[in-house]
């Protein structure tokens, strides 16, 4: 492969990372996503205005027969990779169309109704071992759209439904209404579109140090000297059981990480800083409090052992 192949094979290929980046990122993450809406939905029980409602909303939806009646996934559009046959005078010709790939995500939707009558007659189980053979791989959520009829015996029902989140792994969501289903379709939605960002954030944060993770919030801009005293306050808030007021007055006693560090080198460093008392600003009835031995202790540690797998 030539020089140039090799440049242009690189420039494809960060084009394409690039073009992967920008459609998880938040805010636009929601231009990829559809929900897919099975026919059987839309029943007057259960939404017969939901397309309605979600066409005001900023949800792309879909009508399908999904293989498992009542049911609604998401799909995401992955970019164009699917060649189409054109016929143009008599030439065969391509273009690409957009591939769109299901997400892990399935709601089963229930009118009140019929989530009553399911568990009082049992056939809820066969309900949920379809949609089980069907969608093996989707993490499963019920909706009961409406309001329950009333029963003779509460436990039981609260029971059966114990039983279905333990059996098939699924939660149960209760909405008043259509307009109640359209929203929590759109709070999905928005939680669906994110996972692909979210999953690399975390990967991310389990794998780098958070310097690494480009995140600037919270971030004390320094230049030169200035910024250095609240960097060190910020430092210190970080840490457990360090709030605000006691992070204040150890940087008032200790301008900055050496000062401490010359005052644990004495012999009785550690008990000085366990005896700071804490400022508590304005506020004249406050009670006095010390920094304490404890956290004295795990400062202690953190700043002069050497032992990098020592508990704080």
């Amino acid at each position: 492969m030539s020089k140039k192949q090799i440049d242009n094979a690189e420039k494809l290929k960060k084009k394409l990372i690039q073009e992967q980046q920008k459609r998880i990122r938040p805010g636009e993450c929601l231009k990829y996503i559809r929900a897919v809406i099975d026919e059987d939905v839309l029943h007057p029980d259960v939404g017969h205005s939901l397309l309605g409602l979600l066409t005001d909303s900023t949800v792309s939806h879909v009508l399908r027969k999904i293989k498992s009646s009542r049911t609604i996934m998401w799909e995401r559009n992955v970019g164009q990779q699917i060649f189409n046959p054109i016929e143009d005078n008599n030439l065969q010709l391509y273009n690409l169309s957009d591939k769109y790939e299901s997400e892990p995500q399935l709601l089963r939707v229930f009118s009140g109704k019929e989530f009553h009558e399911s568990i009082e007659d049992k056939s809820i189980h066969e309900t949920m071992r379809n949609v089980k053979a069907n969608f093996s791989d989707m993490k499963l959520s019920l909706v009961v759209v409406g309001v329950l009829p009333k029963c003779k015996n509460t436990l039981e029902r609260e029971t059966a439904f114990v039983e279905l989140q333990i059996l098939y792994e699924c939660s149960v969501l209760f909405v008043n209404n259509t307009q109640g289903l359209a929203e929590l379709l759109v709070r999905f939605t928005k939680a669906v579109a994110e996972i692909p960002y979210r999953k690399q954030k975390s990967s991310v944060a389990a794998s780098s140090n958070q310097y690494l993770l480009n995140d600037n919030k919270d971030c004390v801009r320094v230049e030169g000297s200035n910024g250095l005293g609240r960097l060190w306050q910020q430092h210190l808030n970080r840490l457990p059981l360090v709030t605000l007021d006691v992070a204040q007055s150890i940087q008032n006693k200790y301008s900055c990480p050496k000062k401490l560090f010359e005052e644990f080198n004495k012999p009785d460093g550690q008990t000085s800083l366990a005896d700071l008392k804490i400022s508590r600003g304005i506020v004249p009835l406050a009670s006095e409090r010390r920094i304490g031995e404890v956290l004295s202790k795990k400062l202690y540690t953190l700043y002069n052992s050497m032992d990098p797998n020592e508990i704080i």
